[in-house]
């Protein structure tokens, strides 16, 4: 049983990292395009 939360752990936190890179790009193109000199002091 704990192999199987192991792998289902291992998945979770492989989705959380995409969830939070594809926002972080999200974030980073609205910036750029509706402001991109405050967006991108923002980012930097």
């Amino acid at each position: 049983a704990r192999h199987y939360k192991y792998e289902a752990d291992i998945r979770n936190d492989r989705l959380i990292r995409m969830t939070k890179v594809v926002v972080y790009f999200k974030n980073v193109i609205f910036h750029i395009f509706l402001d991109p000199f405050h967006g991108y002091n923002r980012i930097i």
